[in-house]
C-alpha cells in the first residue's frame, strides 16, 4: 500500500503543510491520515486520505501515533498503528518510507509504504493468550491435585458413614447432602485441571447431538430461556471428553441465559463442515463438526471481544472469569477452535469446531454404578495417610484385604516379597504423584520388569495427566481419578480382577467424561 506526501514549499518547517498526490489511487479503501510531524517538514492531517491512529489506543482517533524516524535515507513510522478504512474495518499496520528531495537536496515530501500486520499481530496475541493460560494452568493443576486428595479422604469417610449407618438414622440425609457437596466440589476441580499444562482429555467417540441436548437441558433447568435446536440426523460423531465438552456447552448457555434476563430464545446448531483453506481458520484441513450457540442478549462490546477468553476476565458481578477461558482451553486441547461474533444490543454467537470422526463406534452412555463386593489381596501405594486409612477400611468393608506403601520403593519391595512367597497381590493401586519419592509411572515400569502380568490401577488428583488419559500405554489395567466414590472403586477393582487373556470387561464412566471405572 503506497501513499505519497509533499510539503507545500518553503523552508520553514512550522509553515509547511502536506498535500496528498494520488494516494487514493494507491489506497482506495482508506479514509483519512493524520501523520506525525517529523519528515524534515511538518505534515498535517488530510482527512480525505487515511486514518492512522495509535494501535495501543485504538479509539483515540485524533492521536498522534508518534514521530517519523528519518535516518540513512529511510523514513519509518513508529510501529504499530491502527488503520481505519472507510467501512470502519480496522487493521494493524507498520510503515516505512523514503524522503522526496528537491534539486537543492531539501526534503519536500515522502513516499510512505504501509504493511498490513494484522495477521501477524493476531498470531502473536494468540500465543500470548496460550502462554497466559498455561501459566495459570501450572498453579491451578497443583491446587486441584491437593484439593482432590483432601476430597478423596472426605468422600471416603462419608461413604464409610453411609455404609455403617443404622436403620432409620435421621442423620443419613445430612450425610448424603455432604456427599453431594463433595461431588459438586469435584466438578469445580475439573475446571482447574482443564488449565493443567500438558493435560489431555480422556476421549471416547460420542454423539454430539446427545451431548448438546443433555448439556443445554441441564444448563436451562429453572430458566426462562427456551432453546431451539438445529441438529441434523447425519451429524458426524466426535472423539471427545464428554464431561469437558458438556462443560463448554453449559458455560456458553449460562452466558446466553445471563445476557437475556427477561427470557427469550437461544439457538443451538450443529452441522458438518469441511475445512479446505487453513488460512480461513486456525485449523488443519479436514472434516469438522461446527457447533453454534446464538443468543439475542446484550452483546459484547468490541473492546472486550479480545479479552473474553482471558482467565478471570468477567463483566458479571457474580462471575469468576473462568467459564470462557476454561472453554477456550478445552477446545484447544481437542485440536479444535472457538470464536465469537457479537453486536451490542443484538446478541452473540459462539462457534466451536471439533474434528469429526468418520469411522468410529459411539460410546455407551453413563451406566449407573452399584457397589460391587469382591475378594482379593490389594496393595495400596499413596503418600497421604488419610487416604490410605480410609481406603483400607472401604476395601475391608466390601471383602478385600489390603496392605499399603508410602512410595514406589516400598511398594516394589512389598510386591516382590509377596510374589516370591507365593501369595501375590491381585491388584495394585498406584498413586501417580509421590512428592519426593517414586511415583506410580516409574513404579509401574519396575513392576512390569518383575512381573509382566501385574494388574495395576493408576489413581491421581491430576486426572488430566497424560498417563491418566492413556493408561493402557503405560501398562495399567484401569484408572480411578481422585476423588472417587466407593462404587467407582469397587467396579474397577471387580473388572481388573476379572481380566482374562488381556480382554477387558466393558468400561463405565463417572458422568464427567472421566472413565472412573475404565478398564483396558
Amino acid at each position: 500500500m503506497l501513499a505519497v506526501f509533499f510539503g507545500d514549499g518553503g523552508g520553514d518547517e512550522a509553515a509547511q503543510h502536506q498535500r496528498a498526490l494520488p494516494a487514493r489511487a494507491h489506497a482506495p479503501d482508506l479514509a483519512r491520515a493524520p501523520l506525525p510531524r517529523r519528515l524534515g517538514l511538518a505534515v498535517r492531517p488530510d482527512p480525505e486520505v487515511v486514518a492512522v491512529v495509535d494501535g495501543e489506543r485504538p479509539r483515540a482517533r485524533h492521536a498522534d501515533p508518534g514521530p517519523v524516524q528519518h535516518h540513512a535515507g529511510r523514513i519509518e513510522l513508529d510501529d504499530d498503528a491502527l488503520l481505519i478504512s472507510r467501512d470502519e474495518t480496522e487493521r494493524i499496520i507498520g510503515s516505512h518510507g523514503v524522503p522526496v528531495r528537491d534539486t537543492a537536496g531539501r526534503i519536500i515530501g515522502a513516499v510512505i509504504v504501509f504493511r498490513d500486520k494484522t495477521g501477524k499481530r493476531e498470531v502473536e496475541e494468540e500465543l500470548i493468550k496460550t502462554e497466559k493460560l498455561e501459566s495459570v494452568g501450572i498453579l491451578a493443576g497443583g491446587i486441584a491435585h491437593d484439593f482432590n486428595n483432601i476430597l478423596t479422604a472426605i468422600m471416603g469417610n462419608i461413604s464409610l458413614a453411609i455404609l455403617h449407618r443404622g436403620e432409620g438414622e435421621t442423620s443419613f440425609a445430612k450425610i448424603e447432602e455432604a456427599r453431594k457437596a463433595c461431588l459438586r466440589a469435584r466438578e469445580l476441580t475439573m475446571q482447574f485441571l482443564t488449565f493443567s499444562k500438558g493435560g489431555a482429555p480422556v476421549r471416547h467417540v460420542q454423539s454430539i447431538g446427545n451431548i448438546l441436548y443433555e448439556s443445554v437441558g441441564l444448563a436451562l433447568t429453572g430458566s426462562r430461556i427456551r432453546c431451539e435446536y438445529s441438529i441434523p440426523e447425519d451429524i458426524h460423531p466426535v472423539e471427545v471428553d464428554r464431561g469437558q465438552i458438556s462443560q463448554v456447552i453449559q458455560n456458553l448457555v449460562f452466558n446466553a441465559d445471563h445476557s437475556m434476563p427477561k427470557g427469550g430464545v437461544i439457538k443451538v446448531k450443529a452441522r458438518n463442515v469441511k475445512i479446505e483453506d487453513p488460512a480461513s481458520l486456525p485449523l488443519s484441513p479436514g472434516n469438522y463438526v461446527k457447533l453454534s450457540v446464538e443468543d439475542a442478549g446484550f452483546g459484547i462490546p468490541r473492546k472486550n471481544l479480545k479479552k473474553i477468553f482471558d482467565p478471570y476476565f468477567t463483566t458479571k458481578s457474580k462471575g469468576n472469569g473462568l467459564g470462557l477461558s476454561t472453554s477456550y482451553f478445552i477446545i484447544k486441547n481437542h485440536i479444535g477452535h472457538i470464536d465469537v461474533e457479537s453486536t451490542v444490543s443484538v446478541g452473540s454467537t459462539f462457534n466451536i469446531y471439533l474434528p469429526a470422526t468418520l469411522n468410529g463406534v459411539v460410546a455407551q452412555g453413563e451406566i449407573e454404578m452399584q457397589l460391587a463386593a469382591g475378594k482379593g489381596k490389594i496393595l495400596i501405594m499413596d503418600d497421604e495417610e488419610g487416604i490410605r486409612d480410609v481406603l483400607q477400611a472401604l476395601l475391608e468393608h466390601i471383602g478385600y484385604s489390603s496392605r499399603y506403601a508410602r512410595d514406589g520403593i516400598e511398594a516394589l519391595e512389598l510386591y516382590v516379597e509377596a510374589l516370591g512367597g507365593g501369595q501375590p497381590f491381585d491388584v495394585v493401586i498406584l498413586d501417580l504423584t509421590i512428592p519426593g519419592g517414586m511415583g506410580g509411572k516409574e513404579t509401574m515400569e519396575k513392576m512390569l520388569e518383575v512381573d509382566p502380568d501385574v494388574k495395576a490401577i493408576v489413581s491421581s488428583g491430576y486426572s488430566n495427566d497424560p498417563v491418566m488419559a492413556n493408561h493402557r500405554s503405560f501398562g495399567f489395567k484401569g484408572i480411578v481419578p481422585k476423588p472417587y466414590r466407593i462404587e467407582e472403586l469397587s467396579q474397577v477393582l471387580h473388572n481388573v480382577i476379572a481380566w482374562e487373556n488381556g480382554v477387558p470387561l466393558p468400561s463405565t464412566e463417572n458422568g464427567t467424561g472421566q472413565a472412573a471405572g475404565s478398564v483396558g
